[in-house]
């Protein structure tokens, strides 16, 4: 089964493993000020997770149940990022958010937490079916993110969290943008290497569609969970990796290929986005309902088919 881990904070803090920014370092909420504030809350801190910021607290009263709170300066564009995104979605496969504190020192925004970690830590590990049903549902809350005009902006294996009840959950929106109705596009390059799209390393300070650029960075996410590898923190040809990589031949691993090869196309006009993602998914439910329930009730007991 799945290990229980401590890592929730690698994807629900801010990032410092080469993420890009336009808000450059970000500044950590004083130790003393985030004591003073648990103590009036009748918080105890459990844990720190990744990062200063993220705390995984309980209280006496709910000791069963503990929450994740994330601080950010008064002053975070971060933030406003995180907030503005986070309050529009209510989705099975995203972070459950519970509550936003404004403070006089600091900003909070508490979430459940998610007790198994990041997939970050599970590479390896799972078993095909597993990294299947894992895929098709994070591919379905990242279209409802987009169906709601939201670019989440850092997609990758650390901001993807696996609950209690084993379901896959995005999260950390620090970085998104909320567009508005007729706009797709947004400007600066943002996200972490390894799961930025091409275009953005071309020109770093340019425009973007901010949906095919999530695109490209779910179709990392998948060659990472099917060739457990975690292409955190250095970029490279993933066309050619794709081309290169030795792929299994049976219907489903083809249909796999095809969606990687669509996924991370250097050319974003050719790119899928995940409107067209999911409409393959529709079109190949035949198959892949039959695979789904065929390997839906074990996590690690098969051996990884990819390596």
């Amino acid at each position: 089964m799945l290990r229980m881990s401590n890592t929730q904070g690698e994807s629900c803090c801010d990032c410092t493993d080469g993420s890009y920014s336009d808000s450059r370092a970000t500044v950590a909420v004083a130790e003393e000020v985030q004591n003073t504030f648990l103590n009036e809350v009748h918080l105890n801190k459990v844990v720190n997770l990744r990062g200063p910021n993220t705390l995984l607290c309980q209280s006496d009263q709910h000791p069963y149940r503990p929450i994740v709170l994330k601080f950010f300066t008064r002053n975070s564009m971060r933030f406003l990022r995180e907030t503005r995104a986070i309050g529009r979605l209510r989705h099975s496969n995203v972070i459950e958010w519970l509550n936003t504190v404004p403070h006089p020192d600091f900003n909070l925004v508490v979430y459940s937490y998610c007790p198994y970690g990041s997939l970050a830590s599970h590479i390896g590990q799972l078993n095909f079916g597993t990294i299947c049903r894992y895929f098709f549902k994070i591919s379905h809350a990242l279209f409802d993110i987009h169906s709601r005009k939201i670019v989440h902006g850092d997609i990758k294996l650390d901001n993807i969290l696996v609950d209690a009840e084993l379901n896959p959950r995005i999260c950390g929106f620090d970085l998104s943008e909320c567009l508005p109705p007729v706009q797709n596009h947004i400007e600066g390059r943002r996200g972490t290497a390894g799961f930025i799209a091409p275009e953005m390393d071309l020109d770093p300070i340019g425009r973007y569609d901010g949906f095919k650029t999530d695109a490209y960075s779910l179709g990392a996410v998948l060659l990472c969970l099917l060739f457990g590898i975690n292409f955190t923190g250095r970029q490279r040809n993933l066309a050619l990796f794709i081309n290169q990589a030795s792929w299994p031949t049976r219907p489903v691993d083809l249909l796999l290929r095809l969606i990687a090869t669509n996924l991370l196309t250097p050319d974003p006009q050719l790119r899928w986005d995940t409107r067209q993602l999911v409409q393959v998914f529709h079109d190949h439910r035949a198959l892949l309902s039959e695979f789904y329930s065929a390997f839906y009730v074990s996590f690690y007991c098969f051996p990884h088919i990819y390596v």
